[in-house]
C-alpha cells in the first residue's frame, strides 16, 4: 500500500515465520525533515501503547538507522474502506453493515481512542477514518496510521521533535473536524470525538454520501449522538471519548 509519505509491504521473519507489514518512507521524501519527524513520532506514539485495539509494532530501527527509518507491525487483512465497499457490492442495500457489525467497529476505535486520550502523556490520533481502521486476521479492528498522532501535555526533549503547522491543517475528508483546518497545533481530544461522530453517520446512515446534517439517515438516537460530536464547536462536543461511549451504547 501507498499514502502520501510512506509505502507499506507485507513481509516474513525469517527466523519464525511470523508474517508482518513494513513501512518504511518513501526514498523522495527522505529529505523533507517534518516528514522524517512525523515518522518517528508515529514509531514513538505506536511504541508507548499497547491495546487490542491499536496496532501493534514489533520492531524498528531508529536505534541504529535514523536516516532511513522502518518499523514492522501486525499484517492486516484489509482496512473499513474496502470492508464496505465488498459487502456494498454483495447486497447493495445501507445500512451496508449490520448494526451489530459497525457497533463492534465504532466500539474498537472508542477502545483505542480511550487508551490513547488515559495514557500518559496523552496521545491524540487527528486521523482517524475508515482507511486507518484494519481488520487483523484474527477478527480485531485496530486503529493504525500514527502519523499525524500528538503527544499532549509533554515539551520535546529537543527541537528536532517538533514539526511546522503546516497552512491548511491535515485531515482526511469529512473526517477532519473544522479546529484541524484552522488551528492544527492546538487541537485535543474532542479532534477525535469529532472522527468518531463521523464514523457513526458512515457505518449507520441509511441515504449515503455525500454527508448532510439535515438529512444524515439515522435514527433518531443515534442522530443525537451524530449531532452532538460533530458539532463544528469543539466546546459543544462530547468532551471525551468515555462520554461519547456512554452516548453511543445508551443510543
Amino acid at each position: 500500500g501507498n499514502g502520501g509519505f510512506g509505502s507499506v509491504y507485507s513481509c516474513i521473519h525469517v527466523g519464525t515465520g511470523r508474517v508482518g507489514a513494513i513501512k518504511i518512507i518513501h526514498t523522495d521524501r527522505l529529505g523533507d525533515v517534518e516528514v522524517l519527524h512525523r515518522f518517528v513520532r508515529e514509531i514513538r506514539a505506536l511504541k508507548a501503547v499497547e491495546h487490542p485495539n491499536v496496532i501493534c509494532i514489533h520492531e524498528d530501527n531508529l536505534e541504529h538507522e535514523r536516516d532511513f527509518p522502518a518499523f514492522v507491525m501486525d499484517f492486516a487483512e484489509t482496512n473499513l474502506t474496502d470492508f464496505v465497499r465488498a459487502k456494498w457490492t454483495e447486497h447493495k442495500k445501507t445500512p451496508i453493515l449490520r448494526a451489530i457489525d459497525a457497533a463492534a467497529v465504532v466500539n474498537s476505535m472508542i477502545a483505542a481512542l480511550h487508551s490513547l486520550h488515559s495514557h500518559s502523556p496523552r496521545i491524540i490520533h487527528r486521523d482517524v477514518n475508515p482507511n486507518n481502521v484494519l481488520l487483523l486476521p484474527d477478527g480485531r479492528w485496530v486503529l493504525a496510521d500514527f502519523g499525524l498522532a500528538k503527544f499532549l501535555d509533554t515539551v520535546p526533549f529537543t527541537t528536532s521533535l517538533q514539526t511546522r503547522t503546516r497552512q491548511g491543517g491535515w485531515g482526511t475528508g469529512y473526517y477532519g473536524a473544522p479546529e484541524q483546518y484552522l488551528d492544527f497545533k492546538n487541537t485535543d481530544e474532542r479532534t477525535d470525538v469529532y472522527a468518531l461522530g463521523v464514523l457513526v453517520w458512515e457505518l449507520f446512515t441509511s441515504v449515503g454520501p455525500p454527508l448532510d446534517r439535515h438529512n444524515a439517515g439515522l435514527p433518531p438516537s443515534l442522530m443525537e449522538v451524530f449531532v452532538r460530536s460533530s458539532d463544528r464547536n469543539p466546546s459543544s462536543r462530547f468532551p471525551n471519548v468515555h462520554e461519547f461511549s456512554v452516548a453511543f451504547r445508551d443510543a
